[in-house]
């Protein structure tokens, strides 16, 4: 029973020092968010703007009329649909973020 109870322990606290540690980077994460020193957005409605807007961006790439619609709502678009743009497109992505 000791050497289980042992290891229970270890394990529990493993755990809690992970959790503190985790929380410490989050803290100070959302430190630097707070203080605009972490800024980082990548402006897809722009991209979809600067491409001929979402219908001609969706023709190329052969996607529904709406996925665009989805990225810009979402603010969210997969790194495929990424590669895809960039290599239909011949555009830069480093100035949309």
């Amino acid at each position: 029973m000791a050497i289980t109870f042992e290891v229970h322990i270890c394990t529990i606290y493993s755990i809690l020092l992970s959790t503190i540690a985790k929380n410490k980077l989050y803290m100070s994460l959302l430190h630097d968010l707070l203080d605009g020193k972490v800024m980082v957005k990548f402006d897809i409605e722009r991209l979809v703007d600067d491409l001929g807007g979402a219908a001609n961006v969706a023709a190329v790439l052969g996607l529904s009329r709406t996925t665009p619609y989805g990225w810009i709502a979402r603010n969210y678009m997969s790194s495929r649909s990424l590669e895809q743009i960039k290599e239909s497109f011949q555009i830069n992505l480093d100035e949309y973020f």
